[in-house]
């Protein structure tokens, strides 16, 4: 754009002649013009929020924080809508965030080609029960909602094209959903259902999430501190949320879960019995990990974060409205809370 502007700018008619384009908005005050398609589509911004009325929808949204738009339609966006704003004396969106495409096995999605890519028909497949043949045990229309929202995030580069494939898709779904948060979820809540009789230990909370140090401790097991893990992981992703680089957040924010299987086996909490006389406070700091996960992908996987926080023992409207410092501080998890083990968050596809 800066490249294009450098080559000079002149105005733009907002009408076109009607002799040479037969539809259109009519101008007003002459029957022989017609309103020039962008200029009629982009006003739709400000009309939609009730600008001529300077209305509280107006008031309440404008400026735009974010305007999302696809790379096709830059020019539009970029030179005409703020040379229409800047002459009604408004201001401009704050920033502007322009996407790419997305493919479909190496081509571009036509009906002719037949491998168009219905997102409502991806999620019905995989939200809904499927024969063991194909899909076994697949769960809820929300569960294929946020699988699908899942991959279009994390495989996809938000400011460059992005390839599907069924393949891909499915393998991304078993690596990171199925065998990623959704087996440790299960994985935790079976230890807690066997070695604590389905709640969160009786321990004391503030000797939690930190490296632990003791005698019999074997050399091969790291000095796991939750608690720095989770601030540096958001440390890192601070730059990654302001450039909308979504994919890189969302395996930031799997390395939570990663975390917390290795820690499952360095400790061996599949053991019921205490090898280390630590597992209370070890199982205590796997359940407040997976917590820390549900609150931080509130905002990609919302479904999913819902049901941690349910199988969690905790109520989701209430995790929700938390202010977001809040809902990040250790210790969110009360111990003594019930938990209730529901069905598998991500069955794995065979």
């Amino acid at each position: 754009m800066l490249s294009f502007v450098s080559e000079g700018l002149e105005d733009v008619s907002c009408s076109r002649e009607k002799s040479k384009l037969g539809w259109g908005v009519p101008v007003a005050d002459d029957e022989k013009q017609v309103v020039y398609v962008w200029f009629e589509a982009l006003i739709n911004y400000l009309s939609a929020l009730d600008y001529a009325g300077n209305g509280e929808r107006f008031k309440k949204y404008w400026p735009a924080d974010v305007h999302c738009i696809g790379k096709d339609i830059t020019r539009f966006h970029l030179l005409l809508w703020p040379a229409m704003l800047l002459s009604l004396g408004l201001p401009l969106p704050k920033t502007v965030f322009v996407h790419g495409y997305i493919t479909s096995g190496g081509k571009k999605m036509s009906k002719s080609l037949g491998n168009v890519v219905d997102p409502f028909e991806l999620v019905k497949r995989y939200g809904s029960a499927r024969a063991s043949t194909e899909l076994s045990r697949m769960p809820s229309p929300q569960v294929g909602t946020d699988a699908v929202r899942y991959f279009l995030l994390r495989e996809i580069s938000p400011t460059e094209d992005g390839d599907f494939t069924q393949q891909k898709f499915e393998e991304r779904y078993n690596g990171d959903l199925a065998n990623g948060i959704g087996n440790l979820l299960s994985r935790a809540l079976t230890l807690a259902e066997k070695k604590w009789d389905g709640v969160v230990p009786q321990i004391d909370i503030n000797k939690t999430g930190r490296a632990l140090l003791f005698p019999n401790k074997p050399k091969n097991v790291g000095n796991y501190d939750f608690r720095r893990g989770l601030f540096t992981i958001d440390q890192g992703c601070y730059d990654f949320f302001k450039n909308f680089e979504f994919n890189r957040i969302l395996s930031y924010f799997n390395l939570i879960v990663q975390r917390c299987d290795t820690y499952i086996e360095d400790y061996k909490l599949y053991k019921l019995n205490d090898l280390f006389g630590k597992q209370g406070e070890n199982l205590y700091d796997i359940l407040e990990g997976i917590r820390h996960f549900a609150v931080r992908v509130i905002p990609f996987l919302p479904q999913t974060a819902d049901k941690i926080f349910e199988q969690l023992g905790l109520d989701p409207e209430k995790e929700k409205k938390k202010p977001l410092e809040e809902a990040k501080k250790w210790g969110g998890l009360k111990q003594g809370t019930k938990i209730k083990k529901g069905a598998p968050l991500f069955p794995r596809l065979e």
